[in-house]
């Protein structure tokens, strides 16, 4: 299940920097969060990418909803997608079933995330403004 893991984290941020790199395009902007947080950019919104749909930034995060993806993610340093949480992960992972049919349940995902992180297979980032976000080591 390893390689299933790092392989999921590979594909998940590939999808979450491809739809960021789309939405800051097509709002104009560098850095999402901080372009929220400074209210130059509105919080929930229309994203015309992946077959249209919403997105709505959160927190330190971002949700997309299209017809193509849905995908959460929480930024990294300075919005950028350096790691990803186990949990959004998890559920990135369950809403693509047809894709994930070996996802476990919860709690066994989260045991083997965290034996990989113990092992080295992942790193855990430690950064903020997300702390618990890992990435293959």
């Amino acid at each position: 299940m390893k390689s299933k893991i790092i392989t999921l984290i590979r594909r998940y941020l590939e999808c979450a920097e491809k739809i960021t790199s789309e939405l800051r395009g097509q709002l104009g902007v560098e850095n999402i969060l901080s372009s929220v947080n400074s209210g130059e950019v509105a919080r929930r919104g229309v994203c015309k990418s992946f077959g249209g749909g919403e997105y709505y930034v959160h927190g330190v995060g971002c949700r997309i909803m299209t017809s193509e993806i849905e995908i959460d993610f929480d930024f990294g340093p300075n919005g950028t997608l350096p790691g990803a949480d186990p949990w959004k992960l998890f559920n990135f992972a369950d809403a693509h079933r047809e894709v994930y049919p070996w996802l476990p349940e919860w709690s066994v995902f989260q045991k083997v995330v965290n034996d990989m992180v113990a092992s080295g297979d992942l790193i855990r980032l430690y950064s903020l403004p997300n702390p618990n976000l890992v990435r293959p080591s």
